[in-house]
């Protein structure tokens, strides 16, 4: 079921939404939630870092769950200290109308630099949406962006769910490999 939605979605909003995520990526990720699915695993998905939310809309099929979240500066650009995704302005009104067209079911928002975000705010989450089946870091690109991104995702991720790092093995962002290795030592 999640595949078929997916497809659904890739010919659909997909080509209407900007963004880098390729489409197998996300036939490889429901195929995932079809799998989790079966052992028990469920939820909405997160992702920190969503420019105007190609992967995250495309997520919404994947899984299981009906309530997802996307933490983003949006257009709060002094935050973007590796100038990754864009400058442009109405950034935030650009996802909100993406997910109003294109999204399985409503995504909720965090405006925030999730560097600023707490155990507090992780508690928060889990209570407003239950744990993620799939949460997707692709925020900030420097080393302790990707550490603290992956630790948040630890709290709010389903157990048996998966944590997706975006850039592991890109040339442009070496600080998201430096960040996953500093997560293995």
């Amino acid at each position: 079921m999640s595949l078929a939605a997916v497809e659904n979605y890739l010919s659909g909003g997909y080509d209407k939404i900007e963004g880098w995520i390729s489409p197998h990526i996300l036939r490889i990720l429901a195929i995932l939630s079809e799998e989790m699915n079966a052992n028990g695993t469920s939820g909405g998905a997160c992702e920190i870092g969503v420019y105007h939310g190609r992967f995250l809309i495309g997520l919404t099929y994947a899984v299981n769950g009906d309530r997802s979240l996307a933490i983003d500066i949006f257009d709060q650009q002094e935050f973007n200290i590796d100038y990754s995704g864009s400058s442009e302005k109405g950034l935030l009104d650009i996802f909100r109308d993406n997910a109003s067209k294109y999204a399985k079911h409503p995504i909720g928002e965090i405006n925030a630099d999730s560097l600023s975000l707490s155990v507090t705010d992780g508690q928060e989450i889990v209570k407003n949406y239950g744990r993620f089946q799939i949460v997707s870091i692709d925020g900030g690109h420097e080393p302790e962006h990707v550490v603290n991104d992956y630790h948040f995702s630890e709290y709010i991720v389903h157990p048996g769910g998966a944590i997706v790092i975006d850039d592991i093995l890109s040339p442009a962002w070496p600080g998201v490999m430096e960040g996953v290795s500093t997560l293995f030592l």
